[in-house]
């Protein structure tokens, strides 16, 4: 895969067994070059076919190919100028896309006048949140949450979703919703504390229950969802595993790495927070991490 098309390779010989068109990027030219970057979601590979959300000029549509030779096997309507397709996910024969959410935005601003050339890197949400369902064998429209009276602003949700026996999982501004993937029913909704944690950022399993990640902290729902925990972190601008250890990236900016917490995902309590800690050297197994602070290394 290329920004500007796809290319199938049999991976026994290297040999080119298709090529298609696919545009992910819109680029401008001027007194600053700017390129956007996720319009459109990747391609989804399955066992029945290859889903593809082809912005090329022209194109603008959902559609499936056959994997072995590249031939359409179905195109869905014509998209809007303005829509993004930021995810593609298939379930119990159904496709399910999310439209809206957020790009890349790369700039370089030429340096004049003796000013230095400036390059710069934004994230922004552009489109309208929804999801929009179709049969995964025939490309036929099935459901669309734009048709639906939701409890709180769906349209402006950047989160991700989750998929799972014929199940559709998302998050709005203030709730989760659990969805049939084959009618588009609401089968199940709770709120899941937006006033401690902010707008949900990212939705993933964690034991049989849910975990999301907000703009300031994270909330876990169980399987009815039935509100668990929501702790306020501060800004919780990523999270990771670091060996058994969860990790809350705090501070001011993603790239700076200066201040983190512990946290526990099973309770929600915050173990320790420590800040001026610039990009630590955890072990394997997240008990311990080396802090530097020249001339001095510390072990914690």
């Amino acid at each position: 895969m290329v920004y500007e098309g796809l290319t199938c390779l049999d991976l026994a010989t290297g040999k080119v067994l298709w090529n298609t068109t696919f545009d992910n990027v819109e680029t401008s030219v001027g007194l600053k070059v700017k390129q956007e970057i996720g319009r459109a979601a990747l391609p989804l590979i399955a066992a029945d076919g290859v889903y593809v959300c082809d912005f090329t000029k022209g194109e603008r549509s959902i559609k499936k190919l056959d994997l072995s030779t590249g031939a359409m096997l179905w195109q869905a309507d014509k998209l809007k100028k303005d829509d993004i397709v930021s995810e593609l996910v298939l379930d119990a024969g159904n496709l399910i896309a999310r439209f809206g959410g957020l790009i890349r935005v790369e700039q370089y601003i030429p340096g004049m006048n003796g000013n230095p050339d400036v390059y710069k890197v934004e994230y922004a949400f552009e489109g309208t949140t929804s999801l929009r369902a179709y049969d995964a064998a025939t490309g036929k429209a099935t459901w669309h949450t734009g048709d639906m009276e939701l409890a709180d602003n769906f349209k402006k949700g950047e989160c991700n979703i989750l998929s799972g026996g014929g199940q559709v999982y998302a998050c709005g501004e203030k709730n989760m919703y659990i969805f049939e993937a084959s009618t588009g029913k609401l089968l199940k909704q709770g709120e899941y504390n937006a006033k401690a944690i902010g707008k949900a950022k990212a939705l993933y399993p964690y034991d049989g229950i849910f975990m999301v990640e907000g703009e300031e902290g994270i909330a876990q729902l169980d399987a009815d969802l039935n509100l668990k925990y929501a702790t306020n972190t501060g800004l919780c601008l990523m999270t990771e595993m670091r060996g058994d250890a969860f990790i809350v990236w705090t501070g001011k900016k993603p790239d700076d790495r200066n201040e983190f917490i512990r946290f526990d995902p099973a309770s929600g309590a915050i173990m320790g927070k420590l800040e001026g800690c610039y990009r630590p050297r955890f072990d394997t197994t997240g008990d311990r991490f080396v802090r530097f602070d020249n001339p001095k290394v510390m072990m914690y």
